[in-house]
Order: structure tokens, then sequence, then C-alpha cells
């Protein structure tokens, strides 16, 4: 969906978007893996767009250097760097919004101090679940997961 948004934006530029986004993965399984799944393809730009795994499994501060690491190795291959923060889910004991809302915090702080823009669909999309519930609700598939509706919007 990003690539036909992208393509649509800017007709004239040849764009190709890999996703190599894996579902269940981290940052520290992101860094495992750059090289392999990402470096190999010669990207122009990377985007960096974890957390919902990581507020589960990876310590705050681990977060914070996975991503540091992440924009770093980037930068050495001369790749340029996109933070996005996820997408806005449903409270659930699991995934409180709270600790979301932290682990969105550090990614902001981290584009802050290494200067790499975020893309923060965090804060859209929650501006949309304040604004209308209803209709974000429907763009969800289940308290985490966006639909087609919600990729749609994230490309957006």
């Amino acid at each position: 969906m990003l690539e036909i948004g992208l393509q649509k934006v800017h007709p004239a530029a040849t764009i190709r978007v890999i996703n190599a986004g894996i579902s269940g993965q981290t940052t520290s399984d992101g860094l495992a893996r750059l090289e392999k799944d990402v470096f190999q393809h010669h990207p122009t730009l990377v985007t960096i767009s974890f957390g919902l795994n990581d507020m589960t499994r990876v310590p705050p501060d681990q977060f914070r250097a996975n991503l540091e690491q992440l924009i770093d190795r980037c930068r050495t291959q001369h790749i340029l760097v996109l933070l996005c923060t996820p997408n806005p889910v449903i409270n659930t004991d699991g995934r409180p919004i709270t600790r979301l809302e932290e682990y969105c915090g550090i990614i902001r702080d981290v584009g802050r101090e290494k200067i790499v823009p975020v893309c923060d669909q965090y804060a859209e999309g929650n501006r949309l679940k304040t604004r209308a519930p209803r209709t974000w609700r429907l763009t969800m598939s289940d308290e985490i997961h966006p639909n087609m509706a919600g990729h749609k919007r994230m490309a957006e």
C-alpha cells in the first residue's frame, strides 16, 4: 500500500517498497537480520517501525539502544532512515496504552537525538481514535493489528 501511495504522489519516480517486517518480531530480531533482509537490497531509505512487540519483551533502555544501533548501521551503509511509531491499540493487560506511549516517546526521543524524521503513526491514529472512536475501530482487525483500511490510513 505504501508503494502504491508513493507512486501516486511521485508518478515519474521509480519506487520499489520491500516489506521486511515479520510479525511478532522486535528490534532485537531486526538487528539480527538487518544485513540479510535489508542491506542485501541496497535501499535508499529504510523505515524502522517497531514497538508493539518490544513493549512486551524488550526493556525500554534496550529498545532505545536497539533503535540507535539500527539507525547507526543504516547510516554506515549511507541509507536514509525514517522512524515510525506503532499504530494505536485497544488497551489490554498485555499491551497497556501507557506502556505503548512510553515506547512511542522513546522513538520520538531517538528521532530528535539522532536527527531522524519520525512518522508518528500513533499520534495520527490516536487523533482519529479520539475524534471518531467507531471509525477508528473499523480500521482494526483485533486489539493491536490494523486491517486493510487501517493499513491504507497508515500508508497515507
